[in-house]
């Protein structure tokens, strides 16, 4: 009976020393992978202001003001995306809305000629992304997800 116990404690301590490394590396996971085809980056305000500097030559007086729009628009999103009372339609029309105030508050704060380029930079997002307000490679259907006609 006592072998019995000493061979069962050092099988489930081996299992623990087997298993600990497999459990340690499940916990640094990202979570899961972005679909097919998408890339999943760090979008902060910082890495969204060096993309417009880059795209569209930013002066420092630029950048300073447009910062914290961006920081802004970050967090409401992010406090939209994570709010669960919230339908998914609703969501979608309150990011839409960040997007579009986001939006027209950078244009303010650009040239006329950057406020081409970033409104043509909006418009290639959006193409890519199969319009706006729609994921890729998902039909439009006119109607809320979930509803029936």
């Amino acid at each position: 009976m006592t072998r019995r116990l000493i061979v069962a404690a050092a099988v489930l301590a081996m299992s623990f020393i087997v298993a600990a490394p497999s459990l340690a590396q499940a916990k640094k996971s990202p979570g899961p992978k972005p679909p097919d085809g998408m890339v999943q980056r760090k979008f902060d305000a910082s890495t969204w202001l060096q993309m417009l500097t880059k795209q569209l030559d930013l002066t420092t007086k630029q950048q300073t003001a447009i910062k914290p729009i961006l920081a802004k628009s970050i967090a409401d999103m992010k406090k939209v995306g994570e709010n669960t009372k919230l339908q998914p339609e609703v969501k979608r029309t309150q990011m839409q809305n960040i997007r579009k105030n986001t939006n027209a508050a950078i244009r303010k704060v650009l040239t006329a000629e950057q406020q081409k380029k970033f409104d043509q930079m909006g418009a290639r997002f959006r193409e890519r992304a199969g319009g706006a307000g729609v994921r890729p490679g998902v039909k439009p259907t006119g109607k809320a997800p979930g509803k029936k006609a």
